[in-house]
């Protein structure tokens, strides 16, 4: 269907667009841009889906500890650096600084924070694709024939329910669901989609995120990441791209921990933008393709 390392790898550089990108001009197409580089988070949780809607059957408990293994005790590891080595409170507290930073801890490993912030919470994406990995194995194996329909009537019930109730953290993972589906869909039908159609999708995907800029809608991107994951079977392999794809995990980690750090730091040596982005990405791409063949190292022993 698509070259998930390629996908994984847009996914990387539009994530750190979104977040770390330095302003080259003023132009309303740059800021387009910018603000749309949201959809790297789209292509993540579709590359999942499309590896796990593969399979038939999944064997649950084996797939949970190597998805433990290979993603959560990293995300510990990323939450423990950054509580108690970069995180300092805001606000003066009474409580003395390491039990903040203990409880700050506890509340990013735990997802308290990402269900009380969403996409403010410290490494949101982390927790988010931790649940989709508990449950996306359940709906795969699920033999329902109706099941795609049910879940996506039990999504829109879901969805009506917390804006009745005000509480939109959780649409960031929410509304992916639609986009999951939509993966699951072309896998086991095994549809096929021409590079013309693909073509198409991604116009009619720019040009809906275009009308609606200035409303951030997870659903809008729908049609340009299946254009985007259509065109990239065109895509030959290649090294670099599969390192970088490689280390998408901890190149999310990264820049959100240190990423405007790296930022400021470049920035005293030059003003320029152009300059500071190319600096910036590449150190940061650079770190975490290191940090990823270490800790792969390690989790092999």
């Amino acid at each position: 269907m698509f070259n998930k390392k390629f996908i994984q790898f847009l996914g990387v550089i539009l994530i750190l667009v979104f977040h770390l990108y330095s302003r080259i001009s003023s132009s309303s197409l740059e800021t387009f841009i910018v603000s749309s580089a949201y959809i790297g988070v789209d292509l993540f949780f579709m590359c999942s889906a499309y590896s796990l809607s593969k399979k038939d059957h999944i064997e649950y408990i084996s797939f949970i500890k190597d998805r433990f293994r290979h993603i959560f005790i990293k995300f510990i590891i990323f939450a423990f650096i950054y509580s108690f080595l970069i995180y300092r409170p805001s606000y003066v507290y009474s409580a003395p600084l390491y039990l903040l930073c203990i409880d700050r801890f506890l509340s990013i490993v735990s997802g308290i924070e990402f269900i009380e912030k969403g996409g403010g919470a410290f490494l949101w994406f982390l927790s988010a694709i931790m649940i989709f990995y508990i449950l996306y194995p359940l709906f795969i194996n699920w033999k329902n024939r109706y099941k795609t329909y049910i879940v996506f009537i039990g999504y829109i019930i879901i969805r009506l329910l917390l804006m009745y109730l005000n509480y939109d953290n959780l649409f960031i993972l929410l509304d992916r669901v639609p986009l999951v589906l939509v993966t699951y869909i072309m896998v086991d039908k095994k549809i096929y989609i021409d590079w013309k159609y693909g073509f198409m999708m991604i116009v009619m995907g720019v040009l809906i995120m275009y009308v609606y800029r200035n409303t951030l809608n997870y659903l809008y991107g729908i049609p340009l990441c299946i254009g985007m994951a259509v065109l990239s079977r065109y895509v030959k392999e290649n090294r670099i791209i599969d390192m970088i794809a490689s280390a998408s995990l901890e190149i999310y980690a990264l820049q959100m921990m240190i990423g405007t750090d790296i930022y400021k730091l470049i920035y005293r040596f030059t003003g320029i933008s152009f300059i500071i982005n190319i600096i910036l990405f590449m150190v940061i791409i650079i770190m975490g393709i290191m940090i990823n063949r270490v800790s792969e190292k390690i989790l092999k022993i």
